[in-house]
């Protein structure tokens, strides 16, 4: 008699009845051997069927599509998938052997709750129904039988197909699908709940901004971008979408939509609130000495102990400061300290008849800042000064925003304060500021650093939240976009935990100028749209708001969208900022009406006369004007251009706005010069800007921004040719455009061509064919000067890294080539960031072989991971190597992925090649891509052999890469840049 388990092979083959194989179905739901034998069976099954058709081929059988095919694939899937996929869907679904496809094979009529937030755009998947969430878990996803999917695909139902995954929630093979359909709105919003499923929220704004921008009025990608914008915690922004759908009043969905907004809305607003009353209750304390609720204090004990010290400092007498005692036995309970109890009591025995006038005015001056003058301002806090009255100076000092003053006295306030951990933050924020005025950015740096591990030391959330925004604003002023991130969505779900609503607010803004300035324009779009529903009220808010939108839309060349948006923005009466200028400084060289010429030379205007900009900001604000100016009256919009290039000479060197004044004067004055067929101007210029000298012979410059980009090609004998391409209709970060053939004849009697580009430009791949030697000039990185005494012949090289288990990276092969003389291998957990830097300051030849990682949110430019430190560190960043003098000026060969990863800066090459040359590496070569382990270790010590032959770098590449394409291997090997 047949067992059922010796039915395996006839079911997966379709060969049962459906009687048996609704029988077997339930046996195979409780047996453990038949499952575990399933994947074995399929895999067997799939091999026949494949050997049966590769007879029928040899026998010319004619072309099948593959609807046509007899189904015994299992899901159409290879072996393996389709075996997983066969288990997983038995265990949701129920067994139908019948070959007839139903009219609704995935019950999405007679489903009476969804598994999925999202909404579906297949037929039938949009009918509304509530959600199935479990309290306990993730709700039961009920699939479709696995007989009736292998019917959809078998009709080419892809969709159908995508659909009952996505229900199933296996978002990996419904993406996998959905890629096999055409685009359309729809799909893009399917695929957007797909990536969102796979942990991919920002992926999935892009999806749905992309439907969006097809159906504007599309309710179900306003829906999902709701359900994504929630899953970020971006809850008002998800309110407004979820809102914009209950207004349309759709049956169900209308109503669950409402419900979801009120509830998002109440959320932020109770917040809101909470911080609210606390100031209210904070400044009731200090003005009458009313108390702190307890629960107030308990929920925000950071806003409790400030108000509690402006209070001490406003109060006229021993009993108004022993009144105080309970509360800051309250504050000190929570931070496990004395520190505040001791303050009350040593104040209180403080000469009241000395004191109690300088703090009535204390008082005042918290009520309204502007009580007295600046001149009246500095003259109290002399007074205070003269009183003795130390803690009151403190506080004085930090409330006028006096702290940069003198900071030798605000440390010596600090220190005698009686509680100097609550009162390192704004000295360290003073510190930072003086710092970056003097140009010393990686010092500013390092005392937010250090002040944010004290305070996490010392468990002052509060503090902690304001230093992490401080960090995350001096990254997005430098520039650091990806390191921006990070500490500011820390400190944001931090600032939520205890209700700091103004903290919220600064976060929100710091990760929307980060996400812009990272060109990740639909996470852009999401901050926006969060920082506006905060204040919707706020005209200035809601001009800036349109503004970062035109600037968006005008990177992306949707010039129309672009003024749509100006357009938007004037209707508030706002205010002129310096981003309003940029903006008309970049929309306006697209072509401009004589009222958008008149309207921003206006705002220019008003800008000039604000008192408040710095010298970096003032030069910044004229070159945009003489970038206005220039596409209307050329020899005016020159001139100025000239002027803010030698007015910022001096304070680039440590003011980042005047450095950018005058790198992006240079470029307009570079694009000018070309657009009027002045090339070796344009040379002349680039050479400048880049502060390296430019080869009079075999020289290819590239310029260029957005739509525009300029080539200007030297040949072997000086020869000089030019094209300039205006005008484009895709973005440079989208495509660089090849090289004109005209440019490439005058470069064929080179041997060798060097290439100076732009910071945007620099680095890229395929520049120039890869059978000839070319390699990128570095910028700011000086003349290659050989030392002075030939150092010794060094090797470094750097293996085996063993990085941190949390970043997942898979074993490397181990280094196994013998020692060689002169080389240090440091290899294991030796392999540390620091040791490295230490072995490699005298090398002359650099080897790393590691894993190269990129857009991880650490930093902008791609790095290394090598082995970690004693406290953790492991990577090694172009940041690093700023600073450091590589005495043996060293080839450096970085055989790690995306190691040629860099920043889209149009001011500075930010790069980890490009930090090595500027420490004074010889050449580097770097990928750009992913690279083989198995291969790259080879391909290199090839490289190597051909330098140590007396090839040059670029020579040597165009070599070994030539030899291992004839081989047909590689092709990896395409996208290895050589820098100088």
């Amino acid at each position: 008699m047949t067992t059922p388990c010796e039915q395996l092979a006839a079911f997966v083959d379709g060969e049962l009845s459906e009687e048996q194989a609704r029988a077997f179905s339930e046996h195979l739901a409780g047996c453990a051997d038949c499952q575990a034998a399933l994947e074995d069976q399929v895999q067997a099954s799939v091999a026949v069927r494949e050997l049966g058709e590769a007879r029928r081929q040899e026998r010319r059988a004619p072309f099948q599509p593959s609807w046509a095919r007899r189904r015994t694939r299992v899901l159409g899937l290879s072996a393996g998938v389709a075996a997983a996929a066969v288990i997983g869907l038995l265990a949701l679904g129920t067994w139908r052997s019948s070959r007839q496809l139903p009219e609704d094979p995935l019950l999405l009529a007679s489903a009476e709750t969804r598994p999925l937030e999202g909404r579906l755009s297949y037929p039938g998947a949009d009918r509304y129904r509530q959600l199935a969430t479990m309290r306990g878990g993730t709700a039961s996803m009920t699939g479709p039988d696995h007989r009736a999917l292998a019917e959809l695909e078998e009709r080419g139902d892809f969709h159908g197909v995508a659909t009952a995954y996505l229900l199933a929630g296996d978002f990996a093979r419904a993406e996998a699908h959905l890629d096999r359909l055409p685009p359309s709105p729809g799909v893009d919003s399917d695929r957007a709940m797909a990536a969102l499923g796979r942990g991919e929220p920002e992926r999935a704004l892009q999806l749905l901004d992309r439907a969006l921008a097809a159906e504007p009025e599309g309710l179900r990608h306003h829906w999902n971008r709701g359900v994504v914008l929630r899953s970020m915690s971006l809850e008002l922004a998800a309110a407004a979408e979820f809102q914009r759908v209950a207004d349309k009043g759709e049956p169900g969905w209308g109503e669950e939509a409402r419900r979801l907004a009120e509830g998002l809305r109440g959320g932020a607003e109770a917040r809101r609130k909470s911080w609210q009353d606390m100031k209210a209750a904070g400044m009731a304390l200090v003005l009458a000495g009313t108390p702190l609720p307890p629960a107030m204090v308990r929920r925000s004990p950071g806003m409790a102990r400030l108000y509690l010290y402006h209070a001490v400092r406003a109060a006229t007498s021993r009993e108004q400061v022993l009144a105080l005692l309970p509360l800051a036995e309250s504050v000190d309970q929570v931070s496990g300290t004395r520190t505040a109890s001791e303050y009350v009591q040593r104040i209180s025995r403080a000469d009241f008849a000395r004191r109690a006038p300088l703090a009535e005015t204390f008082r005042a001056l918290l009520g309204d800042l502007q009580a007295l003058s600046e001149a009246e301002k500095d003259a109290y806090l002399e007074r205070v000064r003269r009183s003795g009255e130390r803690d009151l100076l403190l506080g004085a000092l930090l409330l006028l925003h006096a702290e940069r003053k003198d900071l030798q006295e605000l440390e010596a306030l600090v220190q005698e304060s009686g509680d100097p951990a609550w009162y390192q933050a704004p000295l360290a924020m003073a510190r930072a500021r003086e710092e970056l005025a003097q140009g010393r950015a990686a010092q500013a740096e390092r005392q937010l650093l250090e002040a944010i591990d004290a305070c996490r030391r010392a468990n002052l959330e509060y503090r902690c939240v304001t230093l992490q925004e401080q960090l995350s604003e001096l990254y997005n002023k430098l520039d650091r976009r990806q390191e921006a991130a990070a500490p500011a969505r820390e400190a944001l779900e931090a600032a939520r935990r205890i209700d700091d609503w103004y903290q919220e607010d600064q976060l929100v803004y710091n990760l929307m100028t980060s996400a812009r300035l990272r060109h990740e324009h639909a996470l852009a779009r999401a901050w926006l749209d969060e920082h506006l529903q905060r204040a919707p009220g706020d005209c200035q808010r809601r001009a800036e708001y349109r503004f970062a939108r035109a600037i968006i839309a005008v990177e992306a060349l949707e010039v129309s969208s672009a003024r749509r948006e100006v357009q938007a923005a004037r209707a508030c009466d706002a205010a002129p900022t310096l981003f309003e200028i940029a903006v008309y400084a970049d929309l306006l060289r697209l072509g401009a009406t004589d009222d958008e010429v008149a309207r921003a030379e206006e705002r220019i205007r008003m800008l000039r006369a604000d008192a408040a900009l710095t010298r970096g900001e003032r030069l910044f604000l004229e070159h945009m004007a003489g970038r206005i100016l220039i596409e209307r009256d050329r020899a005016g919009g020159q001139r100025l251009l000239r002027e803010v290039i030698a007015g910022s000479e001096q304070a680039r060197a440590i003011d980042i706005e005047a450095r950018k004044a005058w790198s992006h004067s240079h470029h307009v004055l570079v694009m000018d010069a070309g657009r009027a067929g002045a090339f070796d101007v344009a040379i002349t210029l680039l050479s400048a800007e880049l502060e390296r000298a430019a080869p009079e012979a075999c020289l290819l410059a590239v310029a260029g921004q957005d739509e525009r980009i300029l080539f200007v090609a030297r040949g072997a004998r000086g020869e000089l040719k030019g094209e300039y391409l205006g005008q484009r209709t895709r973005s440079l970060r989208e495509e660089v455009p090849p090289v004109p053939a005209p440019l490439l004849a005058v470069l064929q009697g080179c041997d060798s061509v060097r290439v100076l580009a732009e910071p945007i430009l620099q680095g890229r791949p395929g520049l120039l064919a890869p059978d000839r030697a070319w390699s990128y000039l570095v910028p700011r990185a000086g003349e290659a000067r050989a030392p002075a005494v030939t150092p010794p012949h060094k090797r470094v090289v750097v293996s085996d890294v063993e990085p941190p288990a949390s970043l997942g990276l898979p074993r490397l092969m181990p280094w196994s080539r013998a020692p060689r003389t002169g080389e240090v291998l440091l290899r294991g957990r030796s392999a540390t960031p620091g040791a490295v830097l230490a072995e490699i300051l005298d090398a002359t030849q650099v080897e790393f072989h590691a894993h190269g990682l990129s857009r991880s949110g650490f930093s902008d430019a791609s790095f290394l991971a090598l082995s970690p430190e004693a406290g953790g560190r492991y990577a090694l960043t172009a940041a690093d190597l700023q600073g450091r003098s590589l005495r043996g000026a060293p080839l450096v060969l970085l055989a790690a992925c995306h190691a040629n990863g860099g920043a889209w800066r149009y001011h500075d090459v930010w790069s980890l090649p490009a930090a090595f040359i500027q420490a004074g590496a010889r050449a580097v070569v770097a990928p750009t891509t992913q690279v083989p382990d198995v291969e790259v270790g080879a391909f290199f010590q090839e490289l190597l052999e051909r330098v140590d032959g007396g090839a040059a770098p670029a020579q040597a590449l165009r070599e070994t890469r030539a030899a291992w394409l004839q081989k047909g291997q590689a092709r990896w090997v395409m996208d290895l840049v050589v820098f100088e």
